[in-house]
């Protein structure tokens, strides 16, 4: 394994790389992410990935897939990674446990047929979208802002997230 001076020193070039590619709210978001995994491993991690908030919040243009990259390159020293670019859909907000279904909040549309990962805490797997119901009627295609159910292959837990896989 890598000395924590090398460790600190691909962090940092890492965070510079950040700097110069990201929007602030979006630096914001991506760091907090890289925060939250680096606080469960180690400490030099959690003081890059402070570091790298205060810098990409001051400045920076760009995409959210080179800043994850970067962050990601940024982190993997220590043995770090943040969530992959996925496209989030949803989140789940209840759990039918006797029957196995889950209330998603839509925030992105989906549709029957869909290759889903729901992950959380305890939660990650995968799963193909086979019937979206609203008000027990059966649709085809769900729409950001609506609530629906849908049978689910494990049990999921309130607040676990699900993305397009």
């Amino acid at each position: 394994m890598a000395t924590k001076k090398k460790i600190k020193k691909t962090i940092k070039s890492g965070i510079r790389k950040v700097k110069k590619m990201i929007k602030p709210r979006l630096a914001k978001k991506v760091v907090k992410q890289a925060l939250r995994v680096a606080r469960k491993t180690e400490k030099v991690a959690v003081k890059a990935a402070k570091f790298a908030m205060k810098q990409a919040i001051k400045q920076a243009p760009a995409m959210k897939r080179q800043a994850i990259s970067a962050v990601n390159t940024a982190l993997a020293p220590a043995g770090l990674k943040l969530v992959s670019n996925k496209k989030l859909l949803g989140e789940v907000s209840h759990f039918f446990d006797k029957i196995c279904v889950a209330v998603i909040e839509v925030k992105s549309p989906m549709k029957v047929g869909d290759r889903i990962s729901i992950e959380g805490p305890q939660t990650n797997f995968t799963q193909t979208v086979n019937s979206i119901q609203v008000e027990h009627d059966k649709i085809q295609m769900a729409k950001a802002g609506q609530s629906v159910g849908m049978k689910v292959a494990n049990p999921v837990r309130k607040k676990d997230l699900v993305y397009l896989a």
